[in-house]
């Protein structure tokens, strides 16, 4: 296995002898942790073709898409009970 430590996007600086592995890694580094050096870089732009692209706003809230399903649904239930009322009604009408 091969990596590379830092990581790309880094605002660290990139080192020129990779390691394969972690251990390796911590072999090379001063055993001491104050021992150890920061190398101060300047900041890079994050690379736009890997940015996230900005959300996309939905057409309709989701509290309106609730009420809209909602009213979908009393329509669909309540128009077959009052067509069904109201032929019952015309029927007691006629006798």
């Amino acid at each position: 296995m091969f990596v590379r430590i830092p990581q790309i996007p880094s605002s660290r600086a990139m080192g020129s002898f990779p390691v394969g592995s972690f251990d390796a890694y911590m072999a090379r580094v001063p055993s001491d942790r104050k021992d150890w050096k920061i190398v101060p870089v300047d900041a890079r732009a994050f690379p736009d073709k890997i940015r996230d692209r900005p959300p996309v706003q939905p057409v309709l809230s989701d509290s309106m898409l609730g009420v809209l399903v909602v009213g979908g649904l009393l329509l669909t239930t309540a128009t077959p009970v009052v067509w069904w009322r109201r032929r019952r009604a015309k029927r007691a009408w006629h006798r």
